[in-house]
């Protein structure tokens, strides 16, 4: 089976496969796995590494096998000196012998020099002569054949001598498997489990384990990533570390049989031993161990997708550590409460709805990590684990109530909340965490009352508030955290942005005073335009990111004051002018934004300040300022394998000291980038390998080629087979595009957004490669901006969505489809948008070549005519048809509008222009939406009552804000119109003047969620003031300004219940006895175009309604239904007709009014009023929901009515869960 797949994989394709640090030997195994990967239908190069040279000659058959030599024993004693801090010794001369000695032993492996150099950091000139002379080198202390002993025996040696505390620490990393990212503050817990940490009077057991990973980071044994990978690099960097094969294989022979470690092939099975790393957690524990009570660690091997059974790890009594990560966990078994020494368990991503409550009797945990589970709440009791430090509950979104007894652990050190939105309780419980050092709340919903409670946490040291709306008080809160290390307020997007650039201003100045800060993150903050000259007073930063803030336009001069600044992140930061960056004082750079400087009387630049410098991202701008090409070759840029986005920029009209040809041709980027931006270049052509890009950088996925003006030719772009995303400006001496920029056949096979602006001499371009094949197969967006020359002679490229601004004689371009090339290119496009064109409307040749249109904006355009009798025709395909901004010159509609039968929508905005619609609006019988913004004369005309009818046809008009409906009267088959209403933008959401009109507008669109009432009523309507809780976060968006997009995330109000399964349906514990509107609100939440009919009388007692169930209404009807497609281009009767539907048993459902109603939509909330007996409400209204197979619970509250036995009142108005009905 996996011969075939790797068949049908491999198929056709030029692959590498890289097979690393293979052991197999058996003759007869690699030949099956060559078969298995060689095909003759593939281009297949197979590379291979081994240390076995019976495994190359073995697996290379049709070649000679490659021999990597060792260093040389010069290059050993230079890395031990290095590491030993040699230079700094006053007996050099004495250890120079010794130490050429020992680097002879190391076999020419740098890990061997590299651990051997910090063992020897801290040792006298006797104990130099003891590493020397140690029986170690002449012991067989290594069971690989094929490795040499000495390389073994130099990190036996370094083993040998560690600290008696730190060996087990070490050996203990050996339950890792092999390559394994070890997390820095999981380990520590671990080992604190283990019992191997024995605080002293001055450190505790965490700063010990600290101490011990330092040395372990020091002797090799640990790595860590050459460069930081992302924007919270300096802070990352220090949390995750691997082990070097040779170090691991070192851990797992001291351990010897005390391991079972099933990632090894032919260890199945053990006798007795205190670790084990098992392939399966479904099998019982007996199967791979005949006695278990030694087994002090467990965990299970990567990939391990099996169904956890409490079989495979309860026998094991005396389990200190359990990692459950691994495993697919429905369901945490109760057995996990007998496992009474725990100290550590990991069992994320739990699909159940609890925790067994007998995990708080594990009394000796100080770590759970309960991340991604789908738990609805925590053991009440778990304020008993008063050992825990460590508590992880990131993405449990379902969650939203902290026990009471959660401030009992006042213990806990790690607290992870990201994610979970809204929980209440934890203002509350932080208040008793004085020993919090990590506070993770990003994404949380509401930090405003958490702020008190923060201000008391002054132990923290890491505080992570991204995606959180700062308020007021978290400047205070702020002030007294003087210990934070780290902190982010940073944003994953600009959307929800508080609009206050004086309270964020303010915001910084309280940061500014922390001054133990090593990590800032301010990254996507709309509000940030400038920082205050205060942050030099933060001495120990070592990081700040301020990218993508987009509205930032300087940066203080005191940050150059921050010696120990490293990482300055200001990517995307466009209104920022990049060459003012400061520079530290002792001119090391400010990476990875790296500014050139010519220094006077000097033969070079700072250029060099690169050479050793190994980043993922660099931005090296001000290039006019390096003096020659020779300095630019002896930065080795090609050799700085860990780029990956790479930016190159000359000053544009700034005087050079060196030809911008030359030294680019030195800056030949490595091949791993993927992101290319090359700015302000000034020769007229490029180097070889800009013309041979796709060899060099085979991975770019993104290029930017920005104001290059004297550059007459474009590079062979067509063949790089991974890009994505081209953007072109700025190149005056273009004129034509062709096949030069193709390269050859199959031209962009990959890209998907292509951006061509300020191309002043661009004339022509062919989308045909040249060799008669069509470029641009998978193009989705291409804009054309200020290209006043350009026109297409053949086909343009075939992207969907295509926006021509300034570009007037595009819209004239014309040819004769006469092949399919030119037809698939018209075709592909659906989306048209036109700015800023003078060209009269009849003159845009190009509207006949896009049959398939479906969506056309113009903007900013002068002449609308159409004199043409068939221009209009040529895109009877279109849906939706925009015009905004139109306000000078003539911009009266066309006569033969009605010729475009399939639009749907019709938008006018701020077109004073427009008096009137042409007659043949009323051809458009499948408009179904008409909205008019900004245009008094047209508003008037349509007001009319002559023209209202000329409308009648059109479901829906918005008339500078005010909504009118039709829809259709069940009974008498007419149109009727809803009441107009007034609605405004609100927090993202409309307000209504009253409250009946905002309970139709939104039963009409179908929203999952209610719009929240306020109690306060207009005095003079008697209307609540009703408008849309803004925390509920139901995005409502008008993309382009027309498109309307509802999507939903998670209530960010803070719930007020505790839910408890009760006959299918939940009993509600809050205090909401609003009873009628409420229930409403459920209905609405049901996706019910119909409300819950709540009666009149009210129960004095409890001021609850009445009963609201129709026991009469037995038929089950359909309801009407209003799909949310039609307002963006649905063809459907803009009509709202009943949907034929199933049984009330089947999964569609509604229920309709009873024969008492008179018409179901405008009947006094759509329900009839209940004919039975008050006292069997609760159990008709449960018995209701049930028939009708809704998802959601019908909440009641614990106080009941004497009278009845019914509870108060019902629904919670924050329980906003995406769940829809069935």
């Amino acid at each position: 089976m996996i011969h075939s797949c790797l068949k049908k994989l491999l198929h056709g394709k030029k692959v590498l496969i890289v097979l690393d640090d293979l052991w197999e030997d058996n003759q007869f195994l690699l030949q099956e796995l060559k078969d298995m990967l060689y095909h003759d239908e593939g281009n297949i190069t197979i590379l291979v590494t081994t240390r076995s040279e019976r495994v190359a000659e073995r697996i290379c058959t049709n070649l000679q096998p490659h021999k990597i030599l060792p260093l040389t024993n010069d290059m050993c004693w230079d890395i031990i000196k290095q590491r030993s801090g040699f230079k700094d010794r006053n007996n050099k001369e004495q250890l120079m012998g010794i130490g050429r000695e020992i680097a002879q032993k190391c076999g020419g492996v740098a890990l061997a020099a590299l651990s051997l150099g910090f063992t020897l950091r801290f040792m006298n000139f006797d104990e130099w002569m003891k590493v020397k002379d140690s029986d170690i080198w002449n012991e067989l202390v290594s069971k690989d054949l094929f490795l040499p002993n000495h390389v073994f025996a130099s990190l036996m040696l370094s083993y040998s001598y560690m600290s008696p505390s730190l060996k087990p620490c070490f050996t203990y990393c050996a339950t890792f498997p092999k390559g394994h990212s070890i997390v820095k503050d999981d380990l520590i817990y671990q080992w604190i489990a283990m019992d191997f940490i024995k605080p002293t009077k001055l450190l505790s057991n965490t700063e010990l384990c600290e101490r011990y990973i330092v040395q372990l980071l020091g002797l090799s044994f640990f790595q860590q990533p050459v460069s930081p990978k992302t924007s919270e690099a300096y802070y990352k960097q220090a949390t995750f570390f691997t082990m070097h094969d040779l170090v691991h294989d070192l851990a797992i022979s001291l351990l010897g049989n005390q391991i079972l470690d099933q990632s090894k092939q032919g260890n199945t099975r053990g006798s007795s031993c205190q670790y084990a790393l098992l392939r399966d957690c479904s099998r019982p524990l007996e199967l791979y161990l005949t006695s278990h009570a030694r087994l002090i660690a467990l965990r299970f091997l990567d990939g391990c997708s099996s169904e956890l059974s409490d079989a495979a790890f309860a026998p094991a009594r005396s389990l200190l550590v359990l990692d459950l990560s691994e495993c697919s966990i429905q369901r945490l078994p109760d057995s996990i409460g007998r496992l009474k020494q725990l100290g550590y368990l990991s069992a994320p991503k739990i699909r159940d709805e609890f925790v067994p409550e007998c995990i708080t009797k594990l009394s000796n945990l100080i770590y759970l990590n309960l991340h991604g589970s789908s738990i609805t709440a925590l053991p009440k009791t778990i304020g008993e684990l008063t050992r825990l430090r460590h508590l992880d509950l990131s993405d449990c979104y379902s969650i939203h109530e902290l026990p009471v007894s959660f401030r009992n652990l006042e213990n806990l050190a790690h607290l992870d909340l990201s994610n979970t939105y809204i929980i209440r309780g934890v203002s509350e419980s932080l208040q008793s965490l004085s020993r919090l050092v990590h506070l993770n709340l990003s994404g949380f919903a509401d930090i405003e009352d958490l702020t008190g409670a923060i201000s008391g946490l002054t132990g923290l040291q890491y505080l992570n508030l991204l995606e959180v709306d700062y308020s007021d008080g978290l400047q205070q809160a702020l002030i007294n955290l003087t210990k934070l290390r780290y902190l982010n307020l940073g944003r994953k997007n600009y959307f929800h942005v508080r609009d206050d650039e004086a309270g964020f201003d303010s915001l910084l100045e309280c940061v500014c005073s922390l001054s133990n800060l090593e990590y800032l993150n301010l990254a996507r903050n709309l509000n940030l335009r400038t920082i205050p000259e205060s942050i030099g007073n933060l001495r120990k930063l070592n990081t700040l990111d301020l990218s993508h803030c987009i509205n930032l336009r300087r940066l203080p001069s005191s940050l150059s004051a921050i010696s120990d600044l490293r990482f300055l992140h200001v990517t995307y930061c466009s209104k920022l002018d990049k060459s003012t960056l400061p520079q530290n004082k002792d001119r090391s750079a400010l990476l990875p934004n790296f500014v050139v400087h010519a220094v006077d009387g000097e033969s070079s630049s700072n250029l060099s300040e690169l050479e050793d410098k190994h980043l993922t991202l660099l931005d090296i701008s001000r290039l006019e300022n390096v003096k020659s090409a020779e300095e630019a070759k002896r930065i080795k840029l090609g050799e700085k394998q860990s780029i990956v986005r790479l930016e190159l920029a000359w000053t544009r009209d700034a005087k050079r000291f060196a030809d911008d040809r030359e030294v680019l041709s030195e800056l030949v980027p490595p091949d791993t980038i993927e992101t290319l931006t090359l700015q302000g270049y000034s020769s007229i052509c490029f180097p070889s390998w800009m013309m041979s890009i796709a060899i060099y950088l085979p991975r770019l996925s993104d290029v930017t080629l920005r104001d290059l003006p004297s550059c007459n030719v474009l590079p062979p772009l067509g063949q790089l087979p991974n890009l994505e995303s081209l953007r072109i400006g700025g190149m005056d001496s273009i004129r034509k595009i062709d096949g030069g920029f193709y390269g050859c056949r199959s031209a962009f096979p990959r890209l998907l957004e292509f951006a061509i602006s300020r191309m002043e001499c661009l004339e022509e371009w062919n989308a045909e490669d040249g060799l008669n094949e069509l470029a641009f197969p998978k193009l989705w967006q291409l804009s054309i901006n200020h290209c006043p020359l350009l026109r297409f002679k053949a086909c343009w490229p075939p992207a969907m969505h295509v926006t021509i601004d300034s570009s007037d004689q595009i819209l004239l371009s014309t040819w004769e489809d006469r092949d399919h090339f030119s037809a698939s290119s018209s075709t592909a496009t659906t989306s048209l948008h036109v700015k800023c064109c003078e060209v009269p409307l009849h003159q845009w040749s190009l509207l006949r070549h896009l049959p398939c249109l479906e969506y056309l904006k113009i903007t900013d355009c002068s002449d609308l005519t159409c004199i043409s009798t068939d221009l209009l025709q040529c895109i009877s395909s279109l849906k939706i048809l925009t015009v905004k901004y139109c306000k000078n010159g003539t911009v009266s509609l066309p006569e033969r509008l009605g010729d475009l039968t399939s639009l749907t929508q019709l938008v006018l905005r701020d077109c004073s222009g427009i008096k009137s619609l042409p007659e043949s609006i009323q051809q458009l019988t499948r408009l179904q939406r008409l909205k008019i913004n900004g245009c008094p004369g047209l508003v008037q005309w349509c007001e009319s009552e002559e023209n209202k009818i000329k409308l009648v046809h059109i479901f829906e008009k918005i008339l500078d804000g005010y909504y009118l409906y039709n829809f259709y009267d069940e009974q008498s088959g007419c149109l009727a119109a809803v009441r107009e209403q007034k609605l405004e933008n609100n927090g993202g959401f409309p307000k209504a003047q009253d409250d009946e009109a905002l309970k139709q507008w939104g039963k009409y669109l179908k929203l999952s969620t209610d719009f929240e009432s306020s109690t306060s009523k207009d005095e003079k309507s008697g209307a609540r003031d009703a408008s849309h809780d803004a925390n509920a976060r139901l995005a409502f968006q008008i993309l382009d300004d027309e498109l309307l997009r509802v999507t939903r995330t998670r209530s960010t109000m803070p719930r007020e219940q505790n839910l408890e399964n009760k006959g299918g349906f939940s009993v509600a514990q809050d205090d909401d006895s609003k009873y009628e509107r409420d229930l409403k609100q459920w209905g609405k939440d049901l996706k019910l175009s119909r409300d819950i009919e709540s009666l009149m009388t009210k129960d004095e007692n409890s001021g609850a309604s009445e009963a609201g169930h129709d026991a009469n209404a037995i038929e089950d009807r359909p309801a009407q239904q209003f799909s949310l497609g039609s307002w963006i281009g649905s063809t459907t009767t803009p009509q709202m007709l009943p949907v034929a539907g199933p049984s009330s048993s089947a999964a569609h459902l509604t229920r309709s009014p009873s024969n008492g109603s008179i018409l179901g939509y405008m009947n006094k909330g759509g329900f009839s009023v209940a004919q039975d007996d008050d006292s069997k409400y609760e159990r008709d209204l449960k018995q209701w929901g049930k028939d009708l197979k809704l998802s959601r619970d019908i909440e009641s509250l614990m106080t009941k009515d004497e009278k009845s036995g019914a509870s108060e009142a019902g629904h919670d108005a924050n329980a906003l869960e995406d769940r829809p009905a069935q």
